[in-house]
């Protein structure tokens, strides 16, 4: 009997407790959808440049059931067939389209089909793996199509083996042909890694200072909102900023993850990270009431913001969708220093972003505790 008692006390607890039903029940609908969206093979359309080559090359890749794959010209625009006496594509040219362009490929296919040069952007392993798996195979098609219109005409049926693979030089212009599954997802996991563990540690001993009763102490005294949470920033800060270098350092130094860019802007993004996920984890705070709460909010807060952050290949509505958070610009900006060599003037843009939330974040945290003081 006396089980059956507690439990009820468990059950009337949990019912009166809207925050923790509300995040038992939506959390894993959230989750599960992400999930289902990411699994399905929901991404999208990856770009592939073309110099010279047929146009039944293009269609047959265009038609690939291994990826959905967009063709353009080298310069981007729309592609059509050039003249039979156009010239090659140079190697600059084919590193231009990747580089600049942005296309995930850029080939440029031999007049006699048998060979065919592949410039390729590895920063993600799986999808390189798919589009050089689809080059390959319309390449292959186009050979055995060409060599059998031209023996059409003769009385004699052409073996399976009489058709030679065709030659394919692939060069990678970004990441590395044996790179593993760590190689694609690390740069951006450095500060997914970040992010979870100073938001939560954040989160948990700013709300002990709050249900304490040190910060309402705090609040009855004549310092100043924008100095508290100046202090709280500040102080935990130091543990983040700690975290952050050793994190760095270990999946360089220990694990033996290559850098192309500037460590120093490696360690500048985690900060930025570090101090985003602080103030948002100070701010997320207020709205638990024990650590069991705190805790409840990292599967809406933290982890869909890690399906949304580009490591995975969403739709466009979810990649815009994406643009929202700031793990978003977090692991752009990394697995551009760290695989793609990216300066200043490269990620610009995700640095400022990163410093716009945690400026938004601390006002809020200020707002806060404005409404607290006049409780």
């Amino acid at each position: 009997m006396n089980a059956f008692t507690l439990a009820q006390r468990v059950l009337s607890g949990l019912r009166h407790d809207r925050r923790t039903m509300a995040l038992v029940l939506v959390a894993p609908l959230l989750i599960l959808g992400l999930l289902y969206l990411i699994l399905t093979g929901a991404g999208s359309s990856c770009t592939v440049a073309v110099g010279n080559a047929p146009q039944g090359f293009v269609k047959t890749l265009e038609n690939s059931d291994k990826v959905d794959i967009a063709v353009t010209n080298l310069k981007g625009d729309d592609w059509k067939e050039p003249a039979a006496d156009a010239p090659a594509a140079t190697n600059a040219q084919l590193r231009a389209a990747v580089t600049e362009e942005g296309a995930l490929a850029a080939v440029n296919v031999g007049s006699d089909l048998s060979k065919i040069d592949i410039y390729l952007d590895g920063t993600s392993a799986a999808d390189a793996a798919k589009v050089q798996a689809a080059i390959a195979s319309a390449l292959q098609e186009e050979n055995q199509q060409a060599i059998k219109d031209r023996l059409s005409a003769l009385p004699i049926e052409l073996p399976a083996d009489a058709i030679a693979s065709p030659e394919v030089s692939t060069n990678y212009v970004y990441g590395q042909e044996d790179a593993s599954i760590f190689d694609s997802y690390g740069a951006a996991l450095v500060g997914l890694i970040a992010f979870f563990l100073v938001f939560l540690i954040a989160g948990i001993n700013f709300l002990t200072e709050r249900t304490s009763g040190t910060l309402e102490r705090m609040l009855a005294t004549p310092i100043r909102r924008w100095e508290i949470v100046a202090g709280y920033t500040l102080g935990f800060s130091l543990l983040a900023l700690i975290q952050t270098v050793l994190v760095t350092l270990f999946v360089i130094y220990v694990i033996g993850m290559k850098v192309v860019g500037s460590i120093w802007l490696v360690l500048l993004i985690n900060a930025l990270t570090a101090l985003c996920a602080l103030t948002m984890g100070i701010l997320i705070s207020n709205l638990a009431s024990s650590e069991f709460q705190m805790v409840q909010f990292i599967p809406i807060v933290v982890i869909p913001q890690i399906f949304l952050c580009g490591i995975f290949s969403l739709n466009p509505v979810w990649d815009a969708i994406g643009h929202a958070v700031p793990l978003y610009y977090t692991a752009n900006a990394l697995q551009g220093v760290i695989i793609r060599g990216s300066g200043i003037s490269d990620i610009w843009l995700p640095i400022l972003v990163l410093s716009g939330f945690s400026l938004v974040f601390i006002s809020a945290n200020i707002a806060v505790l404005r409404r607290r003081r006049a409780w």
